[in-house]
């Protein structure tokens, strides 16, 4: 008899290429992903794994098992979501966010997850948009929230809300203070997000389009970095709202007034086609129910505990 254990080992070790990936997948050891394996062999009567090289490697009829494996647990998945009550879920959760989710929302977003999902484990990786793109489709994680700038059929997406970005620079750096066309940025130091950054994809074609490529632009994946080096004078950067407004409001950044100004950028949640299950909808739910990109999570603490206060 197949058992469902048998297919989460076929399906771990495919997504991992390795046994002990697949293991640390699914709570395991490593010898009982080999034991399901073979166990679900000898149903069959032929391999489904190729052993000849280092690499677990699917056979051509593995790989035909594999793509059924994944729908009964997707239908699985399906029914425990349906039939069951949030506080009894026992699962797992892995999902990626940027760097700018985790300087917003995202304490929001545990907190709503903690109180809908008390059972929950949730694991969380913070990255830029192209790794996390690669690690959901390698089924490392489950769900990605990024830049809405990657398409692909297999990873359907939903939206969640656009970020607004600034160009600022120091009070003391020598920048015009009216403003100015995109093209007078080539006269400029720029500090920008660049690859592998999603936004990137999105500011480089803006910049060129608009005659603003600057020779000496200085490119970090990190917003705080960037917020650092505008800071020290080096450069006017290119920050979202929740990272420049408060430096803005206490006259320790300037806003570089530029037209046409950048698009907003929207953000997305992002899954696979064949692992998207009614929990990982409601998930998204509540991602879309907190996700705000105009506020850092300092702002909005600091908003929330004026609130008691004044309740009280």
């Amino acid at each position: 008899m197949t058992t469902f254990r048998q297919l989460e080992a076929l399906v771990s070790l495919a997504e991992t290429g390795t046994f002990e990936g697949a293991a640390e997948r699914i709570g395991i050891v490593q010898s009982a992903v080999s034991r399901h394996i073979k166990e679900f062999e000898e149903l069959f009567g032929w391999p489904l794994l190729d052993r000849t090289g280092r690499a677990a490697r699917l056979t051509l009829e593995g790989g035909e098992v594999l793509a059924r494996a994944r729908t009964i647990l997707r239908q699985r998945d399906a029914i425990i979501d349906a039939v069951a009550r949030s506080d009894v879920i026992h699962r797992r959760v892995r999902f990626g966010v940027t760097e700018l989710c985790a300087l917003t929302w995202l304490p929001r977003l545990m907190g709503l997850m903690r109180a809908s999902f008390p059972s929950v484990t949730t694991e969380l990786v913070v990255d830029h948009s192209l790794a996390l793109h690669g690690g959901l489709i390698a089924g490392e994680i489950d769900l990605a929230f990024v830049p809405d700038v990657f398409k692909s059929a297999t990873l359907p997406s939903l939206p969640l809300a656009n970020v607004r970005h600034h160009w600022c620079c120091s009070p003391t750096f020598d920048a015009p203070s009216t403003e100015i066309p995109a093209s007078a940025l080539a006269a400029y130091p720029l500090l920008m997000q660049q690859a592998p950054s999603g936004i990137a994809t999105v500011i480089e074609p803006w910049l060129t389009k608009a005659g603003g490529r600057s020779r000496s632009s200085v490119g970090t994946a990190s917003l705080v970095a960037l917020a650092g080096m505008a800071l020290s004078g080096l450069g006017i950067a290119l920050l979202p709202t929740a990272v420049c407004s408060p430096l803005i409001g206490t006259g320790v950044l300037c806003e570089v007034k530029v037209n046409p100004p950048l698009p907003e950028i929207p953000y997305v949640a992002l899954t696979r086609a064949d692992a998207a299950t009614a929990f990982h909808q409601r998930i998204i739910g509540l991602s879309q129910s907190c996700c705000d990109f105009e506020m850092s999570y300092q702002l909005q603490a600091l908003a929330k505990a004026g609130k008691h206060s004044e309740m009280r």
